[in-house]
C-alpha cells in the first residue's frame, strides 16, 4: 500500500510542474502558414537554374527570407502569463 503522505506531495509537485505552453488556434495558423511559405520559396529558390551564390544580385533573391524568420522570432519569443512587473505592481 502507498503511504498517502507520498501521494499528496506527489500531488503537489505535479500542480507546480508548468504544462506545456498552449498556443492558441491563430498561432498555430500564422506559424503553419509561415512554415509552408518558407518551404515554397526555398524550393523555388532551389529549382531555379540560377546560382545566386556567385552574383552580386544573389542577395536580393535571399532578402525575402528574412520576412519569415521575424514571424518565426515573434511567434516563438512571446512570454507567456503575467510579467513581474505587474505581480509588483498589481
Amino acid at each position: 500500500m502507498t503511504n498517502p503522505d507520498a501521494i499528496s506531495s506527489r500531488d503537489a509537485a505535479m500542480e507546480n510542474v508548468s504544462p506545456k505552453s498552449k498556443r492558441s488556434f491563430g498561432e498555430k495558423a500564422v506559424f503553419a502558414i509561415n512554415t509552408a511559405g518558407f518551404l515554397v520559396y526555398l524550393a523555388w529558390l532551389m529549382s531555379g537554374s540560377q546560382r545566386i551564390f556567385y552574383t552580386q544580385d544573389g542577395v536580393l533573391y535571399l532578402l525575402p527570407c528574412l520576412p519569415f524568420f521575424f514571424v518565426y522570432a515573434f511567434l516563438l519569443g512571446r512570454r507567456r502569463g503575467p510579467s513581474e512587473t505587474e505581480d509588483r505592481h498589481g
